[in-house]
């Protein structure tokens, strides 16, 4: 299945091209002469690099190597979770072994530690360090050795899989394995729960409060305030005069799920909110940026654009202004040659919301806009219809052009034909 353009995994197999290709990797297709034939295409030039991905990737060889890597992490993620339900499960039986138990000891073996960890992952929320277990599970399912040594045949292309997952989880890094720590605490506290029922349900205990200090006065009052949360929310609290064994079987069950469970899975929905994944290309990037200025330069119909006579015409004098906003048009002035002092430099405009941002900005200051222009590129009808839209400018715009390139006669005509002054710094 061929993913959209605005998907994640459009982008991530973009990265994985950029990649291979400063590798020497030889894909299924030649970049090329699909480069070639893309500088010909109708489509606009961003568009043109998923056509370009998706002709280079013909056989899905760098799609299925990234889907496999997600699958990998998935499962080493399911592994975890599973490794933590079984280990709560069977810590139970460790707990119970007893027939006659102390309450107390349930609630600390049980929660203890799960408490202690919560805790110093909330204090861990300041410090910009990773703890010990998200380094751990990071290892696990990320840098996952097994997963290495079954990808060997085709290592090339797992390796740059793995390395553009990084980049996507990257931003998110510590809420991404904060989920994974937080899910498997979660898989540990069910798989308690569940043996608690288990055993509760098939075996009889008694419950007891032993203590060298403590008397059975002060036993209640601590199960007074345990139990404070489940007695509000209608739970039967065993007293000094009135319990039974299945008022403490249901108390330790409540606590599980107060106090492990439900601050959790609240530290697990905060973290996913937090951890969403999404990558997209930096167009700015040098491999990026060569390739949409291919793309732009190409004339887009052959009916869209043919070169005027030249003309014995020189560029518009015009004075020069201190209340002027600088702009280039689609691409930038590399080689800085708008010296001219302004007030804002807005930089390149090159979609059409970039062009109405322009207009909008130079109508509320009240200024001209100063517009540069590469004579590179030949004023094909997509660049002509920017043009229109900015005149909409208020005082009107002032041109630039930055090169003597092959189109240089074309635009005196063009910007001739629009009544657009020219200058010559």
């Amino acid at each position: 299945m061929t993913p959209k353009h605005d998907s994640t995994l459009a982008h991530q197999r973009l990265e994985m091209i950029a990649q291979l290709e400063s590798q020497q990797f030889i894909f299924a297709q030649d970049p090329k002469p699909i480069t070639d034939v893309l500088k010909f295409d109708t489509a606009p030039a961003y568009d043109r690099l998923f056509i370009r991905a998706e002709k280079i990737d013909s056989n899905h060889k760098l799609l299925d190597a990234l889907t496999t890597t997600q699958d990998a992490i998935g499962a080493s993620v399911r592994l975890i979770y599973g490794v933590y339900f079984v280990l709560g499960l069977l810590g139970v039986a460790g707990v119970l072994g007893a027939g006659v138990v102390n309450f107390f000891y349930i609630i600390i073996a049980l929660l203890g530690w799960h408490t202690l960890s919560l805790l110093w992952w909330l204090v861990g929320l300041v410090r910009p360090k990773n703890s010990l277990f998200e380094r751990a599970i990071e290892r696990i399912t990320i840098h996952n050795p097994v997963y290495k040594h079954l990808t060997h045949d085709n290592d090339s292309v797992h390796k740059a899989a793995l390395a553009v997952m990084i980049k996507t989880i990257a931003p998110v890094r510590r809420w991404y394995l904060s989920v994974r720590l937080h899910g498997a605490w979660l898989a540990g506290l069910f798989g308690s729960l569940l043996g608690l029922l288990g055993l509760f349900l098939f075996r009889r205990y008694s419950f007891g409060f032993e203590s060298t200090l403590l008397n059975d006065t002060h036993f209640y009052q601590l199960l007074g305030v345990i139990g404070y949360i489940p007695a509000k929310l209608g739970l039967t609290l065993p007293t000094a005069t009135d319990s039974t064994p299945a008022q403490f079987a249901y108390l330790v069950m409540a606590c599980i799920v107060l106090y492990g469970i439900v601050p959790r899975a609240l530290a697990y929905a905060f973290c996913q909110a937090r951890a969403k994944l999404s990558f997209t290309i930096d167009t700015g990037a040098p491999y990026y940026a060569k390739l949409l200025d291919q793309f732009r330069q190409s004339v887009i119909d052959t009916d869209d654009y043919q070169a005027s006579p030249i003309l014995d015409t020189q560029p518009i004098q015009y004075p020069r202004h201190t209340a002027l906003i600088k702009a280039a048009l689609e691409r930038a002035d590399s080689a800085n040659q708008m010296t001219t002092q302004c007030l804002q430099d807005i930089g390149v405009i090159d979609s059409k919301d970039e062009v109405l941002a322009a207009v909008a900005l130079c109508n509320r200051k009240q200024t001209q806009l100063y517009l540069g222009i590469d004579t590179s590129t030949p004023p094909d009808r997509g660049i002509l219809r920017k043009i229109k839209l900015l005149q909409a400018i208020d005082l009107g715009f002032i041109v630039r052009f930055i090169g003597k390139d092959t189109h240089l006669t074309a635009w005196q005509v063009v910007m001739q034909e629009h009544g657009i002054l020219v200058i010559d710094e």
